[in-house]
């Protein structure tokens, strides 16, 4: 929402990328973070970013997303648990990656 208007994001254009929305949350700073099928989409009020598995992420396929009590960045994909952290400098601020036990 901007002001008292509804704004949509379609995937057109450069905005989110993905049209379908699986986690959302808010960190502290107020950024948002979008858990979609295609990645995890971080928008900062003005541009939206997308962070895929050549970015370190474990699954583009992202099924839930949460912000902790550090304000670091846990995301949960269908191959297992991304860690996102922007005290890490580098080419990529995955952390680590948590896979899933095959049964």
């Amino acid at each position: 929402m901007v002001g008292n208007t509804w704004k949509v994001y379609s995937g057109e254009g450069g905005d989110l990328l993905g049209g379908c929305v699986l986690g959302l949350t808010i960190d502290q700073g107020g950024i948002v973070w979008a858990g979609t099928t295609v990645g995890l989409s971080k928008y900062n009020g003005e541009v939206w970013n997308t962070f895929q598995t050549q970015d370190g992420l474990a699954n583009n396929y992202v099924q839930d997303v949460t912000v902790d009590s550090n304000g670091e960045i846990w995301v949960a994909t269908i191959a297992g648990i991304s860690h996102y952290s922007e005290l890490k400098i580098g080419r990529s601020n995955f952390l680590e990656n948590v896979p899933m036990r095959k049964k």
